[in-house]
Order: structure tokens, then C-alpha cells, then sequence
């Protein structure tokens, strides 16, 4: 998509906004987003291409509604809750475990 051929949308200005906090937070020192964070109005015509083209790069995605609000699509993130949460179960079954064998949950 280049600037001569897009189209604007209703969510747009909301889209604006939300990159204008982040770069306002970037200043002050606190990131709202990893670097790199690409903003995109929800309502996009070529939504599907665009959130296609910064998957494939990695990027993560803060998708901006017309209402104002955002979803962040972040395969990074989504990763880490994934493994955090294998980990959760796997504690929590080896402390079932250990509970049902009669031996007392310690840690060391």
C-alpha cells in the first residue's frame, strides 16, 4: 500500500492518535509497544494483505477500530503466554502428583 493509493477510512484518525501516544510515551520512556509496533485502521480494505505482510515480518500489530479501541497482534507475546501457561500446568500436575503419592510439595 503506498500514500497515493489509500483510501481513508472511519478509523483513521482514531489510528493517528493511537500512534501519537506511543510516540509520546517512546519520548518519556515508556513504551507502550516492542519496537518495531506497526498502527492499522481495523477497517482497512486490504486489512488481510497488510496483517499478512507484518506476520510474515514479525512485526507486531496494533489493530485500531473505528470506536477507538485496539487489539495488539503479537505472535511474540502469544508465544510466551503459551509457554507460560504449559508451565503453569506442568507445576500444577507435578504438585497433583506429588500430592497423590502422599509426598509433601516442597521446594528447595
Amino acid at each position: 500500500m503506498s500514500a497515493l493509493d489509500h483510501t481513508d477510512t472511519a478509523s483513521d484518525q482514531h489510528t493517528w492518535e493511537s500512534l501519537r501516544r506511543a510516540i509520546s510515551a517512546e519520548i518519556a520512556g515508556r513504551p507502550l509497544h516492542r519496537s518495531g509496533t506497526v498502527y492499522v485502521p481495523a477497517d482497512l480494505p486490504e486489512l488481510g494483505d497488510v496483517l499478512r505482510r507484518y506476520e510474515s515480518e514479525g512485526r507486531p500489530v496494533v489493530l485500531v477500530h473505528e470506536d477507538g479501541t485496539e487489539r495488539v497482534l503479537d505472535a511474540r507475546e502469544d508465544e510466551l503466554r503459551q509457554f507460560l501457561r504449559w508451565g503453569l500446568l506442568v507445576g500444577i500436575a507435578a504438585a497433583v502428583w506429588a500430592l497423590a503419592k502422599g509426598r509433601p510439595v516442597t521446594h528447595r
